[in-house]
This record gives structure tokens, C-alpha cells and sequence, in this order.
């Protein structure tokens, strides 16, 4: 799937629909896990959950954190439950960084499911669903 998205981005760039973030594949990657994690957690998503997502440690996310809020893609607050922690939400320039890829990225990930059976698609939205715990 990243993959997909990677191509996608590119694409989106080549075609002037994307902005030219210069960011890395890591980078993209955690920018566009943070979008996915946003609908599940509007409030905003925690370093520990970010870090389980893009199976890195803490310290390392809180780098990539750190970088991508000083390039201006992701903001970080206070959590107002417990000061010592922050939620991680995107910026305008984030959101604006995947406004154009996500459109292309379902499209293909349609086309691409219109080879699969409907029961391999049954196994592949368990598989999926399996595999969010």
C-alpha cells in the first residue's frame, strides 16, 4: 500500500496536482498515516500510536514529528488529559500535500480491486480489518 501511495504522490507531483514537498518516502509515509489516523481519532494522534503505525520506535518518531511540524506539515499539541503528552494533527500544508493523491490513490486501488473475486475481496477486508488491531 505505501507503495501505491508512493507512486500516487509521485504522480499527483508530475501532473502539477501535487505540491513538490521535497519529503522523504519515511516522511510521506508518516505524514499520510497521520491522515488515516485522523479519522479515527479527530482529536489528534499520539506519538505511541504513530510509532506503532509506522513500526518505529518512539524516539524515532518523535524525530520525523519534529522535522515534518518544522517543515509544516504536522502540528502538535498539548493532550488536554495529560500534559506530558501531545497530539499530533496535520496542517493546511498537510492536508493539502494528500488532497489531490488520496483521490488518485482510491481510483487505482479500485481499478485494482476489480481483479479480484468477490470473495477474495470478503478475505482481503477481513485481512485488513484483522490486521488495523
Amino acid at each position: 500500500m505505501d507503495t501505491l501511495r508512493w507512486e500516487c504522490t509521485q504522480a499527483a507531483k508530475s501532473a502539477g496536482q501535487a505540491e513538490d514537498s521535497s519529503l522523504t518516502a519515511r516522511q510521506e509515509t508518516a505524514v499520510s498515516q497521520v491522515k488515516q489516523m485522523l479519522e479515527e481519532h479527530p482529536e489528534g494522534v499520539s506519538l505511541k500510536e504513530l510509532a506503532g503505525r509506522t513500526h518505529m520506535t518512539i524516539a524515532a518518531a518523535s524525530q520525523l514529528v519534529e522535522t515534518l511540524v518544522s517543515k509544516g506539515y504536522l502540528v502538535r499539541t498539548p493532550a488536554p488529559d495529560d500534559r506530558r503528552a501531545v497530539r499530533i494533527t496535520l496542517s493546511e500544508r498537510g492536508h493539502a500535500l494528500f488532497s489531490d493523491v488520496y483521490e488518485l490513490f482510491h481510483q487505482k486501488l479500485n481499478e485494482r480491486a476489480k481483479a479480484l473475486s468477490p470473495e477474495e475481496l470478503h478475505a482481503l477486508a477481513d485481512i485488513v480489518r484483522k490486521m488495523r488491531v
